[in-house]
C-alpha cells in the first residue's frame, strides 16, 4: 500500500499559497514567544521593583529618618565637646569626656537596584519609570562615602581617650579640628538623608511606614534622651542642615 504522497505544485499561485502557510506558521510562532517573553520579562520587573521597594523603605529609608532624628543629638555633643576644650585651654579645666552615645556605621545598602541593573531589568523598563527608581539610589553611594569619612574622623576625636592633662597646643588644635569635621560630616549625612527621603516620595511614591517610625522614636528616645526629634518624613523644602 502506498503512502501518502503530497501533492505536486501547479503554478505560482499554489507555491505562493504553500509560502504563506509556512510564513503564516512561523509568524504565529515568533509571537506566541514574544507573548511568552513579554510574561517573563513583566513577571522580572515586578520581582526587582519589589525588591528595591523593601530595600529602600525598610533599609535605607528608616536609616535616612534616624540619621534625621539624631542630628541634633550628634551636633549638640559635638558643640558641647568643643565648649568643654575650650575651658580646658582658658581656664585649665578637665579634660573633656568622650561622648556617651556615638552614631552606629551604616551601610546604605543599593543591592536590588544593582541587581536589576545586571540582570538587564532596567533595560526592559520604560525609560521613565527606571529613571525614577534611579533617583533615590544616587544617594547611596554618597551617603556610604559620608559614612566612612565619619568614622575615620571620629578616629581622631577619640584619641582623647588616652590623652593626659594639659594638652600640647597642637594636640588641642587637632582635637578642635577632628570636631569641626564631624560637625560637618554630621550635617551633610543629614542633608543626603533628607534629599534622599524627598527623592524617595517624589520619584517612587514610597513612604515609611508610621509603625516602624514610632518603634525607632520610642527605642532612640530611650538611648539617646530627649533631644531626639521626630523629623518628616516627606519635606521638599527642608532647609538644608548644611547652612550652620
Amino acid at each position: 500500500m502506498d503512502g501518502h504522497k503530497s501533492k505536486p505544485i501547479h503554478g505560482w499561485r499554489d507555491l505562493l499559497k504553500e509560502v504563506g502557510i509556512i510564513v503564516l506558521g512561523v509568524l504565529i510562532a515568533l509571537g506566541a514567544q514574544q507573548i511568552v517573553d513579554d510574561l517573563q520579562w513583566r513577571s522580572k520587573i515586578a520581582g526587582a521593583e519589589a525588591a528595591m521597594r523593601d530595600e529602600l523603605q525598610n533599609d535605607d529609608g528608616l536609616q535616612a529618618y534616624a540619621r534625621l532624628a539624631i542630628y541634633g543629638c550628634v551636633d549638640g555633643q559635638l558643640a558641647a565637646l568643643a565648649t568643654a576644650l575650650e575651658a580646658e585651654r582658658d581656664h585649665g579645666g578637665p579634660l573633656p569626656a568622650l561622648p556617651a552615645r556615638w552614631p552606629s556605621f551604616l551601610t546604605w545598602d543599593d543591592d536590588a537596584w544593582r541587581s536589576a541593573v545586571a540582570s538587564d531589568v532596567t533595560g526592559h523598563m520604560r525609560a521613565d519609570r527606571m529613571a525614577k527608581w534611579a533617583g533615590p539610589y544616587v544617594f547611596m553611594p554618597v551617603l556610604t562615602r559620608e559614612n566612612v569619612k565619619e568614622t575615620e574622623d571620629a578616629a581622631d576625636l577619640h584619641t582623647l581617650a588616652h590623652a593626659k592633662a594639659p594638652l600640647a597646643p597642637q594636640e588641642r588644635d587637632r582635637l578642635f579640628l577632628a570636631i569641626e569635621r564631624l560637625r560637618r560630616d554630621n550635617a551633610i549625612i543629614a542633608d543626603g538623608a533628607r534629599y534622599f527621603l524627598d527623592h524617595l516620595h517624589e520619584d517612587t511614591g514610597i513612604t515609611l511606614k508610621p509603625a516602624a517610625i514610632s518603634d525607632y522614636l520610642r527605642d532612640a528616645r530611650a538611648r539617646w534622651g530627649p533631644c531626639i526629634q521626630a523629623p518628616p518624613v516627606y519635606e521638599p523644602n527642608e532647609k538644608p542642615y548644611t547652612a550652620l
